[in-house]
């Protein structure tokens, strides 16, 4: 089986989480960012982790273009989604916490659209966290990196 691991950073945050995810992953995964992958490279790989900042309550532009254009090279692919956030816990805004409940983040979103082409999800989107808004990733999230994909790796072994 074969990965390959998109994103797209703004700050570094989330080519770090992507990078974590490659040297975690108990597989060959090549990286690469969402505004350099062709439809090539999506059919060439059995296993596809999308990994996005959340920006205005939504994934970037370069990574909802991969997901439009290349939508039909999805189809029965195993897929994961990721995203990189604030914590509103810890920005403590109302008005955010009322858009984040009513817009959502990014992960969710890649997920929908995933699914929608034909994908199969290995698991449900994950999150991490950044501290404040610019990062980086906060420690926590380190932690939940390792947990999240040792539990990918477990699953990815009973596929074959």
């Amino acid at each position: 089986m074969k990965g390959l691991i998109i994103y797209y950073s703004y700050y570094g945050n989330t080519k770090q989480v992507a990078e974590d995810y490659q040297k975690l992953l108990e597989m060959k995964c090549e990286l690469l960012s969402a505004d350099k992958v062709t439809e090539a490279d999506i059919l060439d790989n059995d296993f596809i982790v999308i990994g996005s900042p959340t920006r205005a309550f939504n994934m970037v532009k370069p990574v909802k273009k991969v997901l439009k254009k290349f939508k039909t090279a999805f189809n029965n692919k195993f897929v994961l989604s990721f995203d990189t956030r604030a914590d509103i816990v810890q920005v403590n805004s109302k008005f955010l916490t009322f858009m984040v409940k009513r817009f959502g983040y990014a992960a969710e979103k890649i997920d929908k659209i995933l699914v929608k082409n034909g994908a199969k999800l290995i698991e449900s989107y994950k999150w991490y966290f950044v501290k404040e808004s610019e990062g980086p990733i906060t420690d926590e999230s380190f932690l939940e990196i390792k947990n999240d994909v040792a539990i990918i790796n477990k699953k990815l072994k009973e596929i074959g």
